[in-house]
């Protein structure tokens, strides 16, 4: 809930929650938790991807595997494929 708060309150740190690799393991996890957890996931997904498109989309396209992310830092701006 706290990451949640953190995210909904700047988009900078939002985006540090991206650049960090949080929201990966939160999407991972909500499998395994209890409907308090899943609430509180999702509060922090929707904070994130709130702010911006470019957010929404990274918030939106949990990667596989390492080999399979874009460039965090960039937040897909560069990338030109049809989901970044």
């Amino acid at each position: 809930m706290a990451l949640g708060r953190l995210a909904n309150y700047s988009d900078d740190l939002a985006e540090t929650l991206v650049q960090n690799e949080v929201l990966p393991q939160l999407v991972y996890s909500l499998s395994e938790q209890n409907r308090f957890y899943k609430k509180a996931a999702t509060f922090c997904l929707r904070a994130v991807a709130k702010h911006s498109p470019q957010l929404a989309q990274v918030s939106s396209h949990s990667p596989q595997n390492s080999q399979d992310q874009h460039d965090k830092t960039n937040l897909c701006k560069s990338c030109s494929c049809p989901t970044g």
